[in-house]
């Protein structure tokens, strides 16, 4: 045997052959397509619109509070309030 030749067994070529097998396999897989996954992105968007639109038109008590609802309704019990102590008798 030669000094620049390594000894080869059958495992190591058959670990090689796997290999090589895994590589084409892989190689074979189809892309990823940026422009499908910009058209699920954007048909995601437009459900989640259709959906909100839908509970805005439909059912708005289902949506859930907004920060002007909030002052809104602590506008609404100042007024309350300010109609209690004027009613209160002194």
């Amino acid at each position: 045997m030669p000094e620049n030749e390594l000894p080869v067994s059958n495992e190591l070529l058959d670990a090689f052959k796997a290999l090589e097998t895994k590589i084409e396999n892989i190689s074979a897989k189809p892309e990823i397509n940026g422009s499908s996954i910009s058209n699920a992105a954007f048909g995601s968007a437009a459900a989640d619109a259709t959906v909100y639109v839908g509970k805005k038109l439909f059912a708005p008590q289902l949506l859930p509070a907004t920060k002007g609802d909030v002052d809104a309704l602590k506008q609404e019990i100042q007024n309350l309030k300010f109609l209690f102590r004027m009613s209160k008798p002194n």
